[in-house]
């Protein structure tokens, strides 16, 4: 039977802030300042409970790093899901002027472009603008069903004739 009354190997280590100089301002080393301690943010992982950069430091750090990983991202989600290489894509992107392929608007940047494709074959059509790329998926991609959207839209716009 294991004996009950064994001492601890480790030291529980308390997580809650010291709180004997709580006016006592804290060096922050991306900037080389002294700052206030609520210029910092909470942090279970350092034994006064603040992180070890400021909040400007730590977010200017996390703007540094997020453009690269997000066009890494997207380079990686047009290979996977459409076979498109970050050239294609800009190549598409400079062909129809980044204007809609279907309604002829500028997407602007980043997530306003979408990539048109055929469900059935994967073959990529076009660059299409967010709710142009919508209606052709809520139509199946069925000229017929747009054919008849469209021809509902025309018999009732305006005003009706008696």
């Amino acid at each position: 039977m294991a004996d009950t009354n064994h001492k601890r190997k480790h030291r529980r280590v308390s997580r809650e802030p010291l709180s004997l100089f709580p006016e006592t301002l804290r060096f922050c080393p991306s900037c080389s300042q002294n700052r206030p301690p609520d210029a910092f943010n909470r942090s279970v992982k350092n034994r006064d409970g603040l992180d070890s950069h400021c909040r400007q430091c730590r977010g200017a750090a996390k703007k540094r790093l997020y453009p690269s990983v997000a066009a890494a991202f997207a380079a990686r989600h047009l290979k996977r899901t459409y076979a498109l290489e970050p050239a294609a894509f800009a190549a598409m992107v400079e062909a129809q002027g980044n204007r809609c392929a279907i309604c002829d608007k500028d997407m602007g940047l980043g997530k306003a472009r979408h990539v048109d494709h055929c469900h059935v074959t994967g073959r990529v059509r076009a660059l299409l603008c967010h709710h142009c790329n919508c209606a052709l998926g809520h139509a199946d991609d069925s000229s017929e069903r747009l054919r008849a959207m469209a021809d509902y839209l025309e018999r009732h716009a305006g005003p009706e004739t008696v």
